[in-house]
């Protein structure tokens, strides 16, 4: 049997995840056609667990990867003037499920119906920046990025799996009844069985067949962003830092050698111009911009038409908050690599399924990342204006819920994703600190189970030889 044609237009993170996620499973010939010339926009540098079952996946060890990568641990993400009434919080906690008690997140309602601290929830060790030398990658299934290092490691990875890359440029579409069926490029056609859009916002092939952009942006109003790098730190976080600004918010990432921040904001409070000046305003310096990025958050109402598929920038964004990026990208390629038969089509059924389950991945996100936003930070005109957002219908359903109980995994149907990135633990948490979820709450929910099944939830560094993050980097950096 002949193998199938897969032709992925467009480089970077999604295109290069999409290409090794199905050079694993499918019996393809791939080619990626991808212009010299493109750029990378490189806006988040972080990752949810979902890195890990990549990595899992196509055989490459974390270490390896963090390495390569110029990587740091991520344990979490610190928010930082988000609620002043409550106080800074850490967001850390990933799902799990036990038949005998539902959800593992019946641990932290148990913590929560104490009213302990953020400290208290997370752990002291997260404010100490110590990893776990004994275990892989420092015993996490997170990361922060360098995002060119890991963009050439993606490629080498590529390359070395017989994924064929091409330096051209498409410069026409053309469409069947079957959907695409041809490429011309500025120096060759090509032809293919099935076509995967990596074009980023150009939406070069999916937009040809007819789908449309849907937009957030009356839930999500920030649309605009500038990155910078600053200088490599004296001491590595094991967290992503989300600061509350004027407008907006700033994250900083720490990466082997730099760090990686940024500042998203709102064009309706602030124009890009003092955005900057707010940055150097608080470095006391003049910040060197290397990047300035404007976008509309939101998704396609189709991501998969015949025979083309979107994939990451191509097929949704929403913003850096909570590194939904990488993860979005990767639970789509596993989604697809399961529906591709042997001669590379996708039967009407599983297209079908296909777009909503994207739909529920995608407004998963949506509805958390939307939850941040209510706050009780009215410091700002901006954050004033936050608390006044519409908010979607499936985060008011959940809202309602959380009136009654913690969130528990049952909740989250209404996605119709099996892919959905985050889940009660997630929601739960950001729901405490926020104010939407009382302790009360918690403890009425707690109350109702035997508590004999839950492990005992240790506070503190358990494990013996911790390191600091930023010498356990540099030692694996240098074997």
């Amino acid at each position: 049997m002949s193998k199938m044609k897969i032709t992925i237009v467009g480089g970077g993170t999604a295109g290069l995840i999409t290409a090794l996620i199905f050079n694993e499973r499918l019996n393809a010939d791939i080619e990626m056609i991808v212009p010299s010339n493109i750029g990378i926009i490189g806006v988040g540098e972080g990752s949810t667990e979902h890195w890990s079952r990549f990595l899992k996946h196509i055989g490459v060890s974390k270490t390896k990867s963090l390495v390569r990568t110029k990587g740091t641990i991520k344990l979490g993400v610190n928010f930082q003037g988000w609620t002043p009434n409550t106080g800074n919080y850490v967001h850390h906690i990933n799902d799990s499920y036990d038949e005998k008690i539902g959800d593992t997140t019946y641990i932290l309602n148990k913590v929560m119906a104490e009213n302990l601290s953020a400290e208290d929830i997370a752990g002291p060790e997260l404010n100490k920046n110590y990893v776990y030398p004994g275990h892989e990658a420092g015993g996490t299934n997170q990361f922060h990025f360098n995002t060119f290092a890991l963009n050439d490691f993606l490629t080498e990875l590529a390359i070395k799996n017989n994924i064929k890359i091409i330096d051209d440029e498409i410069t026409q579409v053309h469409k069947n009844e079957n959907g695409i069926s041809k490429l011309t490029g500025a120096k060759d056609e090509y032809t293919s069985d099935f076509y995967v859009d990596c074009t980023g916002f150009k939406r070069l092939l999916i937009s040809e067949l007819g789908a449309k952009w849907v937009s957030y942006g009356k839930y999500l109003p920030l649309k605009e962003a500038i990155a910078f790098g600053t200088k490599d730190a004296d001491v590595y976080p094991v967290l992503t830092e989300s600061r509350a600004m004027s407008a907006g918010w700033k994250w900083t990432i720490p990466t082997y050698g730099r760090t990686g921040n940024g500042y998203i904001f709102d064009t309706d409070f602030i124009s890009k111009e003092q955005a900057h000046d707010e940055i150097n305003f608080m470095y006391g310096e003049e910040i060197e911009i290397a990047k300035h990025i404007k976008f509309d958050p939101g998704k396609l109402d189709k991501v998969c038409i015949k025979n083309c598929l979107a994939v990451g920038l191509s097929a949704n964004f929403l913003e850096p908050l909570e590194a939904t990026s990488i993860g979005t990208s990767i639970q789509q390629a596993f989604m697809v690599m399961h529906k591709i038969r042997g001669d590379g089509s996708i039967s009407p059924p599983d297209r079908e399924l296909i777009n909503t389950m994207t739909d529920g991945l995608m407004d998963n996100s949506r509805d958390f990342v939307a939850l941040h936003y209510m706050n009780d930070n009215r410091s700002t005109p901006f954050w004033r204006m936050c608390s006044e957002l519409p908010r979607p219908d499936s985060l008011m359903t959940l809202l309602e819920s959380l009136k009654y109980k913690p969130l528990d995994a049952h909740d989250f149907c209404m996605y119709k994703s099996g892919y959905t990135l985050f889940g009660p633990t997630n929601f739960n948490l950001i729901a405490y600190y926020h104010g939407l979820l009382k302790s009360e709450t918690c403890k009425l929910q707690v109350d109702g189970i035997n508590l004999n099944l839950l492990p005992t939830f240790k506070i503190g560094i358990t494990r013996e030889g911790v390191l600091p993050h930023k010498e356990y980097i540099q030692r694996i950096n240098n074997i």
